[in-house]
Parts: C-alpha cells; structure tokens; sequence
C-alpha cells in the first residue's frame, strides 16, 4: 500500500484540507513500505497467533474464556470462534446467507443444514467427521457460532459419531445417529 492509497482513506470532512493532507502524506512516507504487509500478515485472522489473536479478539469483542470454564480457548477454535463473530455481525437474518457464514467459519469440517419451521424456531442438522472436540460443540450448543435471528428458537441436531460431551456439566452423551439439544437460550 502506498501514500496515496492510505490518503484515500482519509474521510471526507478532511479531504478537502490541503496542509492535513500534507501532513498525512509526509507521515506515511516515513513508513517502510514492507510494514503494511507485515502488518496485515500479522493480525490477519489467518496468521495470527497468541497475544495477536487476543489483541483481535479484543478487537472483536471475544474472549478466550468464553465457556466461563477458567480454561482458555485454543489458537485455533479461538480463531474460529473470532471468524464467526465477524461473520455474525454481517448476518442480516436471511437463511440463504447461513451456508456461506457457515463456510467462512468451517469449511468442509462440518456441514450444516437449516430448516425454518415457520413457527419462530429453526432445526440446525450438524454433521461432520472426525474429533469435533466438546468445546467446539459447547461453542455451536452455546449460540456462539450459529448466527440466530431475534426471537428465534434453535434446536440443534448433532448427526454422525461424535465424541463423548458434557454439555453444561450435567451429561455426558456418546452420539451415534443423531441428538436433539435446544439453543441455551430460547429466545
């Protein structure tokens, strides 16, 4: 990125001030031209890691101790956790967009299906291979992955073999086939 790129971001009520522009054209030339790139890389969702990943979350408004647990999130969930609080702020409400929201956040490593019931309630069908981990699936039971319209309630239905969960600390269930868990909050 070059000045004349970071001067275009200059808002508009400054854009018209010929010595604020100067000002601004000469501070960013003191700036290597490597250090934007370096810095995007940085604190990129991506590649960020540790102390990085917790000043975007901060940013985001995400903790890593979000189950309460006392135990911090991972690098990697945490960055998936951040993932869809971005993608949750973008989230107008419309089913058509979960799919994509979904991708974002996961890929192909769990597949996700929605049906609206017409009743202000929603079936979410998750399916996916592999050790899903229970804090990953107390994150989804939790309503901290799916986006969820106001007043809407979700029953969440876990397909496939997954790991043993304790879910709130009351169960522990060996799923095969499929599990039926309201959202923690129903409205």
């Amino acid at each position: 990125m070059n000045a004349e790129d970071y001067l275009g971001l200059v808002t508009s009520q400054h854009r018209g001030a010929p010595r604020f522009l100067a000002w601004a054209r000469f501070l960013v030339s003191l700036f290597d031209p490597n250090v934007h790139e370096t810095l995007n890389e940085a604190f990129s969702i991506s590649g960020a890691q540790g102390a990085q990943l917790d000043a975007l979350g901060t940013l985001c408004g995400v903790s890593r101790n979000v189950l309460g647990e006392g135990k911090p999130l991972d690098d990697d969930l945490y960055r998936r956790l951040l993932r869809a609080k971005i993608v949750r702020n973008q989230f107008s409400g419309r089913q058509g967009e979960l799919a994509g929201i979904w991708k974002t956040v996961f890929g192909e490593d769990l597949q996700l299906a929605v049906r609206d019931n017409q009743d202000m309630s929603m079936n979410v069908d998750l399916e996916g291979g592999g050790d899903l981990g229970s804090d990953l699936i107390s994150l989804i039971l939790g309503g901290h992955i799916v986006p969820k319209p106001l007043g809407v309630s979700i029953l969440y239905r876990l397909v496939s073999a997954l790991p043993a969960v304790s879910i709130g600390g009351a169960c522990v269930c060996t799923v095969y086939g499929m599990m039926e868990i309201p959202s923690a909050d129903a409205s």
